[in-house]
């Protein structure tokens, strides 16, 4: 139970620091950050993209996303990945405006 409390409170780690990342025109994001989020919401990028905090503006993601071999159909409001994206084995269709 504890590995789940430790993800909670980095998930809110990560969305208080993106509520004060109010400048810029992306909300950046490392690859890792993006990944945990992705995980706690169950790998559905549409849902992720339903947060308040990402309403707002488009996520930039810095460093390699890798999601082969997850359930991920969608990627969610991705503007921009500095780095490889891999959906190998996923259910993505299309990867939008990213």
């Amino acid at each position: 139970m504890s590995t789940k409390i430790f993800s909670d409170q980095k998930a809110l780690n990560i969305l208080k620091r993106l509520n004060e990342n109010t400048e810029d025109e992306y909300y950046k994001i490392t690859a890792e950050e993006y990944k945990e989020l992705m995980k706690l919401a169950s790998y559905n990028g549409e849902g992720l993209s339903k947060i308040k905090t990402f309403k707002k503006k488009p996520l930039y993601i810095v460093g390699d996303v890798k999601l082969s071999g997850t359930p991920t159909k969608s990627i969610g409001n991705v503007a921009y990945i500095e780095g490889d994206l891999d959906i190998s084995r996923t259910s993505v269709s299309t990867i939008g405006n990213t």
